[in-house]
């Protein structure tokens, strides 16, 4: 399905309550759907496979004449139409244009958020594809979540937080260590969800995903001061039980980041 339909004279955006919405002055002899650039074919049929919404061809986001930039139904003010360029995200899309950047959300009181960049947009290497996909952004300095800056981070040393599973049968670390896209680190700070893990040790801080069989996962971060749980400080008074399930390993890992 294409979200954008002509009718007569005039386009309409179709949204997910089948309503339509009428595009203000819309010239039809340059009106286009715009499409992700970035994306390949094999990238768009692994979303297809995943989130069947996400699938370009089928549902739009994004669309421009000669005058006019629309986000979903909503004209952006101020953005540039020949240089304008879309990306798909998750729970927001991402844009940008000689004028600067812009993040857009479906729902909200504020769905079309602007961003003064330094330089082009980028997206960081290795980032998944699908709901939570491009959840950070950076440009040639700073570094963004959701189309806001987390302040104190760079984009020149910037990365993503490393995380590692616990084999809770044997009390070991399964040694296989990979990136955990929800949190990044920079200028030794952990960002959790694009806000500042306070007090947090960048260089010693990592997640930890504590899966037992009749268990919800628990995802931990720890460094060599604190053990972090949902972006707060972790102690037995916070939540006895789930505090209960962090296995002898971790504390003993603790321990050794302490003499680093």
């Amino acid at each position: 399905m294409n979200n954008y339909v002509i009718k007569e004279n005039e386009v309409v955006y179709v949204d997910y309550n089948d309503r339509e919405l009428l595009l203000d002055g819309v010239d039809l002899a340059t009106f286009e759907v715009l499409d992700d650039k970035t994306l390949s074919e094999s990238d768009l049929e692994e979303l297809r496979k995943k989130y069947n919404n996400y699938a370009l061809g089928k549902t739009r986001w994004a669309a421009k004449d000669k005058n006019s930039v629309w986000a979903q139904e909503l004209k952006i003010q101020g953005a540039d139409p020949e240089t304008f360029e879309f990306y798909l995200g998750g729970q927001c899309d991402w844009g940008q244009d000689k004028n600067g950047g812009y993040c857009f959300y479906s729902y909200g009181k504020n769905r079309i958020k602007p961003i003064t960049l330094t330089g082009f947009l980028q997206f960081f290497k290795n980032d998944r594809l699908g709901g939570y996909m491009r959840m950070y952004a950076h440009d040639d300095k700073y570094v963004y979540y959701y189309g806001r800056r987390c302040r104190g981070a760079t984009s020149n040393d910037c990365r993503y937080l490393i995380q590692e599973d616990v084999d809770i049968i044997t009390n070991t670390l399964t040694g296989e260590k990979y990136e955990d896209l929800d949190c990044v680190v920079s200028n030794n700070i952990v960002f959790y969800y694009g806000k500042v893990l306070k007090d947090a040790d960048g260089a010693t801080a990592m997640g930890f995903s504590i899966d037992e069989p009749g268990q919800p996962s628990l995802y931990v971060i720890i460094d060599k001061n604190t053990i972090y749980y949902e972006g707060k400080p972790f102690t037995p008074f916070v939540n006895p039980y789930l505090y209960k399930r962090i296995p002898p390993v971790l504390f003993e890992l603790q321990k050794s980041l302490k003499q680093l």
